[in-house]
């Protein structure tokens, strides 16, 4: 006897979401602007660049640093690769970021210049799996040595280059990690977008602002949401109570 198939269906209403047709990133601080094109040209020529310097399927990306335009790129170079991303919060000290970083195995970090000095420890230790450094929202006197490449210099690397097929990297989306996140406070399901989230099917005319930092899971899930919902999405560097009221 055949028996009628079982569908397990959530009691959240489906909405479908249309092709978006504007979408925009925009550094609250610097007012600096990103278009989803412009995303797509830096992503691809980075992810090149990371390639040409020697990042592999087997590479794990750790990330650092205040929200900003050069990180939200950056997330997306990971996303083009295939590889995991492995945010840490805001909160860790040089200790935290290396138990972090050892934990997962990382091999890539990625930093910005203010958060540069936290890995300092891990990059000292005897058990240190860090190959690269990438350092964005740089700084004249940003201190770079072999180990450490810039945004700006990967960038120019890969420029006008573009990926054959994306992800670069095989991946299998039953088993392979998408994000490796160690933080707290978080809950619900990690595919849950929640209507607070969602102007609604097909609206691309919305501003949504973006406090929560990128090394929590709310900053990390809100950033490529919005990308598929197409609205303009506001970043600001730091969370504060006072932003966040």
């Amino acid at each position: 006897m055949s028996s009628k198939p079982r569908i397990l269906r959530s009691n959240i209403p489906m909405l479908d979401v249309q092709e978006p047709t504007v979408g925009e990133y925009i550094d609250a601080v610097t007012d600096e602007h990103l278009t989803i094109g412009a995303l797509k040209r830096l992503s691809h020529s980075i992810a090149v660049a990371l390639i040409n310097r020697g990042i592999t399927t087997t590479d794990r990306l750790v990330y650092s640093g205040e929200n900003s335009i050069e990180h939200t790129v950056l997330r997306f170079v990971a996303m083009f690769l295939g590889l995991p991303i492995c945010p840490l919060s805001p909160t860790f000290e040089a200790y935290e970021v290396e138990q972090e970083v050892t934990s997962m195995s990382a091999t890539v970090a990625i930093t910005s210049t203010q958060d540069l000095a936290k890995f300092k420890r891990v990059l000292q230790s005897a058990n240190n799996t860090i190959k690269l450094v990438v350092i964005f929202n740089t700084t004249r006197d940003t201190h770079v040595n072999e180990q450490h490449v810039t945004y700006e210099q990967l960038v120019d690397e890969g420029r006008d280059q573009t990926l054959k097929t994306i992800p670069y990297f095989m991946v299998d989306p039953n088993v392979d990690p998408y994000l490796l996140i160690h933080t707290s406070g978080s809950t619900g399901r990690p595919n849950e977008r929640g209507h607070f989230l969602d102007p609604g099917a097909g609206v691309s005319d919305h501003v949504v602002a973006m406090p929560y930092p990128m090394g929590h899971i709310s900053g990390s899930s809100i950033l490529p949401l919005q990308l598929c919902l197409g609205v303009k999405l506001i970043i600001y560097s730091d969370f504060t109570v006072d932003l966040l009221f």
